[in-house]
């Protein structure tokens, strides 16, 4: 009976896996967004992604754990690879969640509508500080086009599938 107890699973070795293939799966899309321009980069349903663990971690007092941590480098990589200025990401967020967030979180009593307003002024305040960095160092600026308006939809639509009812 001994060796049979010594045969548990591990359940380690599958998260690991997943995590790493799922990490895998990201980095691929990425690319796959680079190399065509009709499927969105994903910052909007990421940053509200961050912006709700951020939330729960406040009002729960969870630690974060490696999903947190995923999304965060998810979102540094993806402005590289997108060719913002760096911490574009990371300063917009950083706005939004301690000066913007609070104020939504008050007046916008319908929480998928809330949803849908972090993805939107996520693009917002990355174009916005990503144009704004662009001006100081005398660089070309991203223009505005109505593939923008396209993605925040699009990812609006996979913030309301994937996070109804993680704000309340």
């Amino acid at each position: 009976m001994q060796t049979l107890s010594s045969m548990q699973r591990n359940r380690f070795n599958f998260r690991f896996i997943k995590d790493t293939f799922s990490i895998l799966m990201l980095f691929c899309y990425e690319i796959a967004t680079m190399v065509s321009g009709v499927l969105p980069p994903l910052f909007g349903l990421f940053f509200a992604y961050v912006t709700i663990l951020e939330y729960e971690k406040h009002e729960k007092h969870i630690a974060f754990g490696t999903s947190w941590y995923v999304a965060v480098a998810f979102l540094l990589c993806a402005e590289q690879f997108h060719g913002y200025a760096l911490f574009s990401v990371a300063l917009s967020f950083f706005i939004f969640y301690f000066f913007i967030f609070d104020y939504l979180l008050e007046n916008i009593k319908f929480r998928n509508l809330l949803l849908v307003v972090i993805v939107c002024v996520a693009y917002l305040l990355i174009i916005a500080f990503n144009n704004l960095f662009c001006y100081i160092l005398q660089q070309d600026s991203v223009s505005i086009g109505y593939e923008y308006l396209i993605f925040m939809s699009v990812e609006s639509a996979l913030a309301l599938l994937l996070f109804r009812g993680r704000i309340l």
